[in-house]
């Protein structure tokens, strides 16, 4: 028979005649593969699931008319030999390929200069990174101290760390797959530094204010001697300049010019984690 459904079989023999009407069915039942119970994600390879999964096979035959049902169903899991489903269907198979992750993505941290030990300032950076060799990472969070988780997705620097009080903190992260593994909350606790070194300038010599005026006097030879003070780290650098000059690093007690007037000096100075 050349085709499928409902077909007429006639033969004749002395004496005799005989029809029969015959039912082809020559088409295969189609398997179905439904995912229950568990959270999934796929890329273009590979279909992931959570832990959870529950696989459903159902057989139904094509609409074409009169079909002789199903009978069974078999499958074979990782390469094992085929067993029947537990439903009644018919021996047609599809193959469906997935794979189950447990894992959890792992996150990192990494602390950009400047900084002094575990003492940060706004000017300091915070990276975050996470892997996952399964589903991938989903969402990779973080807060500081008690406050609202956020998504990361820059560097923490600048904005974000200056408008941290200055002292101690905490720095949480964790990440999610694709699949909804969490992964453990990692901590880095740290200081926030804010303030620069205070500073001042003291006179060596001979000299005289003149508070009327709002002037001081000094003398060809009277010295100047840059102080300053860190109350949170180290000091990292004091400089000073002469009227327009540029800055150059303080080491020892400095003359001004020669040339009679007025003179300016400025002076500053920094911390290890640069506040000036």
């Amino acid at each position: 028979f050349s085709s499928n459904g409902l077909q007429r079989l006639e033969f004749s023999m002395p004496g005799t005649h005989q029809a029969f009407q015959i039912q082809i069915d020559g088409k295969e039942p189609r398997t179905k593969v439904s995912f229950a119970g568990a959270k999934r994600f796929k890329n273009q390879k590979t279909l992931f699931f959570s832990e959870g999964l529950q696989v459903k096979l159902t057989a139904e035959e094509p609409n074409t008319g009169q079909q002789s049902g199903v009978e069974k169903t078999y499958y074979s899991l990782d390469g094992s030999g085929f067993i029947p489903y537990q439903d009644p269907v018919r021996m047609f198979f599809h193959e469906k390929r997935f794979e189950v992750d447990l894992t959890p993505p792992k996150s990192t941290h990494e602390i950009l200069p400047p900084y002094f030990g575990n003492i940060l300032s706004a000017r300091s950076s915070l990276i975050l990174k996470s892997a996952d060799g399964l589903s991938g990472v989903k969402t990779l969070g973080y807060r500081f101290d008690d406050e609202e988780e956020r998504i990361y997705r820059r560097p923490l620097t600048g904005r974000i760390l200056k408008d941290l009080e200055e002292g101690p903190h905490t720095l949480t992260y964790f990440s999610e797959d694709q699949v909804g593994n969490l992964e453990k909350e990692s901590r880095i606790k740290f200081f926030i530094d804010h303030t620069p070194p205070v500073t001042g300038l003291q006179v060596l010599g001979e000299q005289h204010v003149d508070e009327d005026r709002g002037k001081t006097f000094v003398a060809a030879t009277t010295r100047f001697r840059v102080l300053a003070k860190e109350k949170i780290n180290e000091l990292n650098l004091i400089r000073y300049a002469i009227d327009e000059g540029p800055k150059e690093p303080y080491k020892n007690p400095f003359l001004l010019p020669e040339s009679e007037g007025r003179h300016q000096i400025r002076f500053d100075a920094s911390d290890r984690v640069e506040n000036f």
